[in-house]
């Protein structure tokens, strides 16, 4: 099965385990991959399957802050400080 999720694209992790004698096999870290439900429109829902971070993400919008604006934009600019707004004269 393959334990990708449909909301972040995470996958597995790949390396190895080594023993006490530091013989290396190889070994998988897969995510932690739940179904969930969700609402598609029309009373319809989709099956979705969605890692916990992502859950975590969307149950905690406010976790996840906007970036802050780029350093050197002037006032008003795309980019710049937040609120900013140059008047004319």
């Amino acid at each position: 099965m393959a334990s990708v999720c449909d909301v972040c694209g995470k996958g597995p992790g790949f390396g190895h385990n080594v023993s006490h004698s530091h013989r290396r096999t190889n070994r998988r870290w897969n995510p932690n991959i739940q179904s969930v439900r969700t609402p598609a429109g029309g009373g319809n829902t989709k099956k979705l399957k969605v890692c916990t971070s992502s859950i975590l993400a969307a149950l905690h919008p406010g976790a996840c802050r906007a970036p802050p604006p780029l350093r050197g934009a002037p006032a008003g600019a795309p980019g710049g400080p937040p609120g900013s707004v140059v008047f004319p004269g």
